[in-house]
């Protein structure tokens, strides 16, 4: 953080990104993409901080159910300050 204080992006970048945390959040991985893709990734079970195998799928319903989930988890986790 404080590299990017330094080079003066902190303050470009920092205001425009909103972080959350959740204190039971279930470990998963994925992204939604334009609405239409949903991108699942798999952690390697010997090392969790990994990502073991990724997968596309292309499913406008799936999408939306997981970014309905996200949303749900998102409006349930608090705000973080990155000040």
């Amino acid at each position: 953080m404080e590299y990017l204080k330094e080079l003066g992006v902190k303050e470009k970048i920092m205001d425009k990104v909103e972080i959350r945390a959740m204190k039971n959040a279930i470990p998963s991985y994925f992204e939604v993409i334009d609405a239409e893709k949903v991108v699942l990734k798999v952690g390697n079970p010997k090392n969790p901080g990994q990502i073991l195998a990724m997968t596309k799928i292309w499913d406008v319903k799936l999408a939306k159910e997981i970014r309905e989930k996200f949303e749900g988890m998102w409006s349930e986790a608090k705000p973080l300050k990155l000040s």
